[in-house]
Formats: structure tokens, C-alpha cells, sequence
């Protein structure tokens, strides 16, 4: 169980369960495909695609700009699910 990802899974979870397009996870801390589909939707939902599904195909990619550290406030999520991605996937986003 690694904390960094459960804190990832419970954000999510609190973040976007109100979101119909939402599939709540498991809180676990592990890993899996599960989770990263998860942010994957998220993501979607940030980018205010028109059917989250999940799968991260040219849809996605087009609709994804470029952060970085002067990205605006309202770019936060966005640079949490990426962040998160990163960790999930076993490299330190700091």
C-alpha cells in the first residue's frame, strides 16, 4: 500500500464522484488499472471533453495544452491529475 497513491485515489474520489461521468475507486493505495483510468476521466472532465470514457486517444491528446509552472490557478487540477499520473507510475513529480 503506498500512501501517495491512496491520498491520489481519495482526491480523485472526492473530487469527481459528482461527476456522472465518474466511476469511483477503490481507496487501496495500490496502483492499477483502476486508478489510472480514473484520472485519466478526470482529465477529460477537465477538459471539458463530451463523453470522459477513460481512454486517452487523439480526443484527449488534441484537447490537451501544455502546462507548466505559470499555468493558471484554474490549470490546478489538471497539474494534480498530472502529477498524480506520474507518481502512479513511479516517478517523483517534485
Amino acid at each position: 500500500m503506498d500512501k501517495m497513491v491512496l491520498q491520489t485515489q481519495k482526491w480523485a474520489n472526492e473530487t469527481y464522484s459528482g461527476n456522472k461521468s465518474y466511476t469511483k475507486i477503490a481507496e487501496d493505495g495500490v496502483t492499477g488499472w483502476g486508478t489510472m483510468k480514473a484520472l485519466i476521466t478526470a482529465l477529460q472532465i477537465e477538459l471539458k471533453l463530451p463523453s470522459p470514457n477513460g481512454n486517452f486517444g487523439p480526443g484527449t491528446k488534441n484537447a490537451f495544452t501544455n502546462l507548466s509552472v505559470s499555468s493558471p490557478v484554474t490549470d490546478s487540477n489538471k497539474i494534480i491529475i498530472l502529477q498524480s499520473a506520474l507518481f502512479c507510475k513511479g516517478y517523483n513529480p517534485n
